[in-house]
């Protein structure tokens, strides 16, 4: 009942401010792997993602409300994000070549199962708070490069961690044919958290994306580069991203 709350939640936030549209992202994957294995869930999931443009003019037009929640289909184990971003970029910049973004994000991972000393088995919910900075470079129509910084917490250090992590990626975009599209995306990364998990790790992403519907096919692989923590692993996806409103 919660995920079903949640989820009419995300949906419907748009309808509550006066918004420049919403666009919803559905993905269902063999295993729930990010590019940052931050929130990872290693069974099958369905992983949906909105995008919320606050307005057209002012401070509304580079505010976005960004949330997203993943279903485990193997356990209870799922997560939700709350992103609020604040996008920046010059007036005389018309093509935003350039865009600095703030982001704020208060992510929950629920169903975690922790052992009691006394031996008894509990489900524990964990709330982190997020922030991000991010600058984003345009070099053409087709490639961008950024420069990604978060830094996280738990509210609850007993059962949650600390740290941050810097990457730098890069994302082409070419046209296959008039009906399908290519996105590749470099990442490497730099990750730090208080469990120990430390190192350079590297993924690559890519997705085959059908333009008038908006189905696309994705692969995602995540290997480490120095990190002893951080496993190698891969994930393929199917899914559809449409425009609301």
């Amino acid at each position: 009942m919660k995920k079903i709350f949640f989820l009419v939640i995300f949906l419907t936030a748009g309808f509550f401010v006066k918004t420049n549209g919403q666009t919803v992202t559905a993905i269902v994957s063999n295993k729930g792997v990010a590019p940052i294995p931050a929130f990872g869930i290693e069974n099958p999931a369905v992983l949906v993602f909105f995008s919320t443009k606050l307005g057209e003019k002012g401070l509304l037009e580079h505010l976005e409300f960004s949330p997203d929640i993943a279903f485990n289909s193997g356990s209870k184990l799922w997560f939700t994000d709350l992103w609020v971003k604040y996008n920046y970029w010059s007036k005389k910049d018309t093509l935003k070549k350039t865009v600095y973004t703030v982001g704020l994000d208060f992510p929950s991972l629920f169903g975690q199962t922790y052992t009691l000393p006394t031996g008894e088995v509990i489900d524990q919910t964990v709330v982190y708070y997020t922030i991000q900075g991010k600058i984003k470079r345009l070099v053409n129509k087709n490639l961008s490069f950024i420069l990604d910084y978060w830094y996280l917490r738990a509210t609850d250090m007993k059962y949650g961690v600390a740290g941050s992590y810097i990457s730098t990626s890069a994302v082409w975009d070419k046209d296959i044919n008039k009906n399908l599209s290519f996105t590749g995306n470099p990442n490497i990364f730099y990750l730090g958290y208080t469990d120990g998990t430390k190192g350079f790790v590297g993924s690559f992403g890519f997705t085959v994306t059908h333009k008038k519907s908006g189905l696309f096919l994705g692969a995602l692989g995540l290997t480490p580069i120095t990190s002893k923590q951080v496993k190698s692993n891969w994930n393929v996806s199917l899914g559809i991203s449409r425009k609301l409103f």
